[in-house]
């Protein structure tokens, strides 16, 4: 049945609701003739493509009697309320009087001001606003979300799966995290500090869910290159390592020296190949120069990978910082 849009907006523009609330008078403005235009669509035919969805936003773009395309018109919104009544006119004085004053044998006019003036009559109210016009019209579905929990969220999706904030902890695990719902996952590194001065932050896999972690001597290979702000350039390289070193000869002076960047990890459960990692880390050496620190890792096994720790080498701590597991979702 259609809409009578003639008694809704009647019915809308008797109410006082644009003087006292003109936001929601908008919105009701813009729905009734929302629903003018998409009528008017319907009765032509040409509604297809009207209605897409962005972000769980339902948009909605209005077309005219005519059809649909480049004969779509902008709907005019809902007009601006009524201007604010003028101020009251000054109050100014009135004319100089006159009065006839004897003095001796001769007249002599003196002059007196006259009383106050009455004020100005009040201004003219201004004129109600033009109409705005706009184009579409946005119904909300649900909020909008960027990180949704693990079983949401559709293929592609980039979700956050969990972090680990150290307090002098001897490793900072990832556990029960890694499944089938992702191939790709992503650790974010933010102002890691080592409570030993002049040691490496490593890297080490697992295939039991952290019981164990894998650290023989030819468990691991990388190739990282580094260039810092003294103009000096070096590899870092092993081709068979108990850990994936993945900043070495880090400083620790607070405040100053700090690990940050991004690790990523791919299809760490497809058992018929070796394990790869990419990494790009920033950090101040032992030597006080800011290196960038990029780099390629594997596990030089094709045994599944669903646990991850990270730690420093030759003992002490992680003194602080936040490492944070991001998942990209499997199509």
């Amino acid at each position: 049945m259609p809409y009578d849009i003639s008694r809704l907006l009647s019915t809308l523009n008797s109410t006082r609701l644009q003087q006292e609330n003109n936001a929601l008078y908008q919105v009701i403005f813009q729905l009734i003739k929302g629903f003018s235009d998409l009528q008017g669509s319907v009765g032509s035919g040409s509604i297809s493509n009207d209605i897409t969805e962005i972000n769980q936003i339902f948009q909605i773009s209005y077309g005219s009697r005519e059809g649909g395309g480049s004969n779509r018109p902008p709907i005019p919104g809902p007009q601006g309320i009524q201007g604010n009544a003028g101020l009251n006119g000054a109050s100014l004085p009135g004319p100089l009087g006159i009065i006839k004053h004897y003095v001796e044998s001769y007249p002599k006019y003196i002059p007196i001001l006259g009383n106050q003036g009455n004020p100005g009559t009040t201004g003219a109210q201004g004129p109600i606003g033009p109409f705005i016009p706009s184009r579409f019209v946005e119904i909300t579905k649900s909020p909008v979300q960027i990180f949704s929990s693990v079983s949401s969220g559709g293929s592609g999706s980039y979700q956050r799966l969990g972090s680990q904030t150290a307090s002098a902890s001897a490793t900072l695990p990832f556990t029960s995290l890694i499944t089938s719902a992702y191939n790709i996952y992503d650790f974010i590194l933010e102002n890691i500090i080592l409570t030993t001065d002049n040691v490496d932050l490593l890297m080490r896999t697992s295939t039991d869910n952290g019981s164990t972690y894998d650290s023989g001597a030819s468990d691991y290979g990388y190739a990282s290159w580094i260039n810092n702000t003294g103009a000096s350039t070096d590899n870092v390289a092993s081709a068979g390592a108990s850990s994936i070193r993945l900043m070495p000869d880090s400083d620790n002076t607070a405040g100053v020296a700090s690990i940050c960047g991004t690790i990523r990890l791919f299809n760490p459960l497809n058992s018929a190949v070796y394990k790869h990692l990419e990494y790009h880390l920033s950090y101040r050496n032992n030597n006080n120069q800011f290196y960038n620190f990029i780099g390629s890792a594997w596990r030089l096994s094709a045994a599944d990978i669903d646990a991850v720790q990270f730690l420093p080498s030759a003992g002490g701590t992680i003194a602080s910082g936040t490492i944070e597991m991001f998942g990209v979702k499997n199509s």
